[in-house]
């Protein structure tokens, strides 16, 4: 083959190729592992020792369909080594969320999942849709809808009153 019949297929090749562009994606990950121990005395004559871990995750995933979607994780496990009980292992999920961005457009923000709210007298952390829209070129507008997490282990709410 000449040289100028490779370029040519090389050419041919980069043009058929031109509608399939191939973004990176990228993977942020932090795993905290933590070890506490105590000892509790529950009569004279009886202790307990504890011992526990805790592993903690936080993953995100960015850079996906041109850089405006994202996947965010935040969670945590732990367990007790030295004394075995009933609810072990614990697991925490504080954040799960797909986050949409856009730089131009109404549209400004959209989370959907598990996240936390910092708005106002809002405060707290919700299952739900955060959203956040620009009025004209001076304005943004936002809210949110869902339900709030209980104060529990649970990974899911099961239904609106345990929400309360």
């Amino acid at each position: 083959m000449t040289t100028l019949r490779k370029y040519f297929w090389l050419l041919g090749g980069l043009i058929l190729s031109m509608p399939f562009q191939l973004n990176a994606q990228s993977i942020n990950a932090r795993f905290t592992t933590s070890f506490y121990s105590w000892e509790r005395h529950l009569t004279e004559t009886v202790d307990e020792t504890h011992f526990r871990i805790y592993q903690t995750a936080r993953i995100t995933v960015g850079q996906m369909a041109g850089n405006r979607l994202s996947f965010n994780f935040y969670g945590q496990g732990t367990q007790d080594v030295a004394e075995s009980a009933d609810d072990d292992p614990i697991p925490r999920l504080y954040n799960a969320y797909l986050q949409w961005r856009e730089r131009n457009g109404i549209v400004q923000r959209v989370r959907l999942g598990r996240q936390r709210i910092y708005s106002g007298v809002a405060y707290g952390t919700i299952d739900g849709v955060d959203a956040t829209f620009r009025v004209g070129k001076l304005f943004k507008v936002g809210g949110f809808v869902g339900f709030l997490v209980p104060f529990s282990n649970e990974i899911e709410v099961g239904d609106w009153d345990d929400s309360r």
